[in-house]
């Protein structure tokens, strides 16, 4: 593949370049050359300056002459594919210098160039070195995410693999006290123990759904089914079945979404974010606190805000809320036991409908969860 001297410059914006050079006239012709695609270009005036420098700094490309003073550029290419082989060294020798080729090859030096440098030549070897370094560079990029992939999900599994014993604990330890023969549990403490284990196990099964529908999502099995639908009457039924819970904290839940809001979503995936979102702000407000929901237009989108006069967030809860490698799990205001698992699955569910979603909170006032969905387009109605 062969670039213009201009779509080439996208290839060698930022890179590291190391041009090593005893003769001034040279070193002032050639880099006046390579600064059309290179900037800023290190400039080193024989060999053992450049190999101190290259131990100093990483370089994306390394151009150098032959012959040279103090040390030349055969033992100054041999220092540094020694040091890193993967750095590539573009050679530019006279006519007379034939005769180190071979070696240069046998060092592993990658491409060659005969002086005086012009464009029409040196065009071509750019092409070839720049297309392998932001090749390299990529792959590079791509292991890296890969290996903090990696061990985000092993946390993240260390994290669910404690929470899955917790409730085990708890369970096994009054089933074992229920089960004694010479138990004394009078039939109301057993009574108390029995929804102990009923809420364990609750909140188990609870952890189990998030965790496989999570697992499929990363699987690529869940797919949205988007339709046009009303956000005020969904919200509505999902406030409906959410006020109990509210009520037994005098908590307020108001829609203050009108019947004029629609988007383009899955009705089950928002609904489960809804739910998700509501059930939180219950979680950590305090008896007698309120939770509006409200919408607005923001262009082709739809922005819906779940707001609570909770106990918020600290800015570093806040910024670590959505990785997975750190635990979320925290009790409510009345001790309510939660996954840990929600915020993530209602992000991932919003952003494979085409939204976000997103957080705003003060600690000691209350927390705003936001997300966005399309609005319903003439096509989709």
């Amino acid at each position: 593949m062969t670039l213009s001297a201009k779509d080439l410059l996208e290839w060698t914006r930022g890179l590291n370049i190391l041009y090593v050079e005893d003769d001034q006239a040279l070193r002032a012709s050639t880099h006046a050359l390579l600064a059309n695609f290179f900037d800023p270009i290190d400039i080193a005036e024989d060999g053992a300056i450049g190999l101190k420098m290259t131990r100093e700094k990483d370089y994306d490309l390394i151009i150098t002459d032959i012959r040279m003073p103090n040390m030349d550029g055969i033992e100054m290419s041999r220092e540094i594919k020694a040091q890193n082989f993967e750095t590539p060294i573009l050679v530019i020798s006279a006519h007379d210098e034939a005769s180190y080729l071979m070696e240069l090859i046998n060092i592993g030096v990658d491409s060659f160039l005969s002086k005086p440098l012009d464009l029409k030549h040196l065009l071509p070897a750019l092409n070839k070195l720049c297309h392998g370094i932001q090749l390299k560079k990529q792959e590079k990029e791509y292991q890296e995410k890969l290996a903090q992939l990696n061990r985000d999900k092993d946390k993240f599994f260390s994290i669910i693999s404690h929470d899955l014993k917790s409730p085990f604990n708890g369970i096994m330890g009054l089933l074992e006290l229920l089960s004694s023969e010479d138990n004394d549990f009078s039939k109301k403490e057993a009574a108390i123990a029995s929804s102990e284990i009923y809420l364990a196990a609750k909140r188990f099964y609870s952890l189990l759904e998030n965790l496989l529908d999570w697992s499929r999502m990363q699987q690529g099995k869940v797919e949205p089914h988007a339709v046009v639908v009303n956000l005020e009457s969904l919200i509505e039924d999902r406030v409906d079945i959410l006020k109990a819970f509210a009520n037994q904290k005098t908590i307020t839940l108001r829609n203050n979404i009108s019947a004029d809001f629609e988007v383009f979503a899955d009705q089950t995936m928002t609904g489960s974010v809804i739910h998700n979102l509501v059930s939180n702000g219950i979680k950590f407000t305090h008896k007698g606190g309120k939770i509006n929901l409200d919408a607005e237009y923001q262009g082709d989108y739809i922005l819906i805000r779940v707001t609570d006069s909770g106990v918020g967030m600290k800015p570093e809860t806040v910024e670590q809320l959505f990785r997975i490698d750190i635990s979320h799990s925290t009790l409510g205001t009345a001790n309510e036991k939660g996954t840990g698992l929600g915020l993530q699955l209602c992000k991932e569910m919003v952003e494979l409908q085409g939204g976000s979603l997103g957080v705003e909170s003060t600690l000691g006032t209350g927390t705003c969860f936001y997300f966005t969905l399309p609005k319903p387009t003439n096509k989709t109605v």
